[in-house]
């Protein structure tokens, strides 16, 4: 678990753990089921794949090709969870240890901090490496996936610190470019990070999709 943008009430953590995710992506996608990376190709259609191991320059040795841990290692799949501090909280954080928690109800993951704060979970993102728009590895790219914040707490900040955060993560990474493939509910928290639209809108699983990218 990495703690980063600590603003104010707000605060950014990074976890190698997708359960801690995956309570607010049910929310986002009910009776859904999720996986922890795509292997969807930047400005293909939806059912282009790419194989690690096969093509992109990603090699796997052939007794891992098929196992998804293996490839999850390889593209460094990161989760993004926006804390927002809560003081009525306090009784579910009062006999909890530092760290992160996923209570069994109300679909919330609550973060302690060592002041003994409460914060709970408002939002979400994931990031991870993908071939570049040639379907190659070099030069890197990143994938934004998944940002998702809770009705209530839009307009607040935290889609853009969750974009800015996965953003960082690919620049550490030393990737070229981040690129993803947001509806068009979130297309404006993109736009106001520093990405581009590069593709009209177009039906895709859960509404009216478009690309977007941003050069690092």
């Amino acid at each position: 678990m990495t703690v980063s943008k600590f603003i104010s009430d707000k605060v950014i953590v990074r976890t190698n753990n997708y359960k801690y995710v995956r309570p607010l992506w049910d929310l986002l996608h009910p009776n859904r089921n999720h996986i922890k990376f795509s292997k969807m190709l930047y400005k293909e259609d939806s059912e282009s794949e790419w194989a690690p191991g096969y093509d992109s320059g990603w090699y796997l040795p052939k007794e891992t090709r098929y196992r998804w841990e293996a490839i999850e290692k390889l593209l460094k799949v990161k989760f993004f969870g926006a804390y927002v501090i809560d003081s009525n909280a306090a009784e579910l954080c009062k006999e909890l240890e530092i760290g992160l928690y996923l209570p069994t109800k109300d679909y919330m993951t609550l973060w302690r901090r060592k002041s003994g704060a409460c914060y709970i979970q408002r939002g979400v993102n994931s990031g991870h490496l993908t071939p570049n728009d040639k379907g190659t590895k070099e030069p890197l790219w990143y994938r934004s996936r998944g940002l998702f914040v809770l009705p209530e707490w839009r307009k607040k900040g935290l889609g853009q610190l969750l974009l800015q955060r996965t953003i960082e993560e690919a620049i550490d990474k030393g990737c070229s470019h981040i690129w993803s493939y947001p509806n068009e509910s979130a297309i404006s928290v993109y736009l106001n990070v520093g990405f581009t639209q590069e593709s009209d809108f177009q039906e895709a699983e859960y509404g009216q999709n478009c690309y977007v990218l941003c050069k690092l």
